[in-house]
């Protein structure tokens, strides 16, 4: 994942051109149910990466530190960084490898939708993406937990969209949290309200809901204000797939079913998907030609994909999809146990790349 926050900017690599490449035996046991023709025709497809999780190299070059080499650098007790500096005025080294980078990208075909956008026009467009999971009531014929659902989504995705569509916060938000949440002047609502041109969403999976029906009211917190209790099981059954990752279970209508949510109570904004993959655990003893073999991640994406063009028959103002992760890289608290990549990156031979059988996948679907 780019972030663990709510709200996130990241990178994106256009996957249309970098799947070009055709080295290794190219899986065929894998079926095309649907394409990329199931989609609009303007409809843009990618995958993510972000800096700190990809290209590392904070003191080499002049490059500089980033917000997460710091934190670390501060807090050094599980992880250490050499000494480094800061540099004065443009760094060479650092153009040369930005200018090679997008160099490599034109070479291969790279089309991004907002650069040609600035170009003809020189307007800009403006969105935030929000990490959200979908909620589904515990149990379906409570009234109590059915509100504990919605409810959990005002307090994690309508605390920021709500304000950007409507100009306040949730009702909810305000009923429950009170004089502790600030208030928006008249000014203030003004000027969020309608200030993005698109809503970026990550969703990797959902959680049951079940209402909490007694609260910590003396030390208040976040999760205490939410009043409800998340689960990943039911009787004993997991909500979906287990992943590598505890939290990460396969659930791919949750996907449609927050689009819909997003189209009705949100103005139906247009939506890019800015965040959807699967980790594989990083098992060390696997041989590189087993690992490339992620049948689990080529049915995430397709099931997903395949919601999610119902969604948008259904009238969702998507726009584009990005797969997460473009290859392999350092995913925040879990380091690298875990890999969610279309390439596997060897970390024990010179970062050596290789298309896994899902990249494959991934190629064959933008290419039929």
């Amino acid at each position: 994942m780019a972030t663990v926050q709510a709200a996130s900017f990241l990178h994106f690599v256009i996957v249309a051109s970098l799947l070009a490449s055709t080295h290794g035996a190219k899986p065929s046991r894998y079926s095309m149910p649907f394409n990329r023709t199931s989609f609009p025709k303007d409809f843009t497809f990618g995958a993510g990466t972000a800096a700190y999780q990809s290209e590392g190299a904070a003191y080499i070059d002049g490059k500089g530190p980033s917000i997460w080499d710091t934190f670390t650098k501060q807090h050094p007790v599980k992880i250490e960084f050499d000494e480094g500096k800061i540099s004065g005025g443009v760094n060479p080294l650092g153009v040369r490898f930005y200018n090679n980078l997008i160099n490599e990208l034109l070479a291969n075909g790279d089309h991004h939708p907002i650069s040609t956008y600035l170009a003809a026009s020189q307007k800009g467009k403006i969105g935030i993406t929000i990490v959200t999971n979908w909620f589904i009531p515990k149990s379906p014929k409570s009234k109590e937990d059915i509100k504990a659902a919605y409810r959990e989504l005002d307090f994690l995705f309508g605390w920021f969209v709500n304000p950007l569509t409507y100009g306040d916060y949730p009702e909810v938000m305000k009923a429950i949290v009170g004089h502790r949440l600030p208030k928006f002047t008249k000014e203030q609502s003004a000027l969020v309200k309608g200030s993005i041109d698109f809503l970026g969403v990550n969703y990797y999976t959902t959680n049951y809901a079940a209402n909490n029906p007694s609260p910590n009211k003396v030390n208040f917190s976040y999760s205490g204000d939410c009043q409800t209790i998340l689960s990943t099981s039911k009787g004993g059954y997991p909500i979906g797939t287990p992943t590598a990752l505890n939290w990460l279970f396969v659930y791919p209508k949750g996907m449609y079913d927050l689009m819909l949510y997003i189209k009705d109570k949100y103005k139906n904004p247009p939506i890019y998907i800015t965040e959807n993959g699967l980790a594989d655990a990083n098992n060390a003893s696997l041989p590189v030609k087993e690992a490339l073999k992620d049948g689990l991640r080529i049915r995430y994406l397709a099931n997903h994909l395949q919601y999610l063009s119902k969604a948008i028959k259904e009238g969702v103002n998507v726009k584009g999809y990005y797969q997460w992760a473009f290859w392999d890289d350092f995913e925040w608290d879990a380091g690298y146990t875990v890999r969610f990549g279309l390439y596997y990156i060897d970390y024990k031979n010179n970062l050596k790349r290789y298309m896994k059988y899902s990249a494959y996948w991934f190629k064959k679907f933008l290419l039929h």
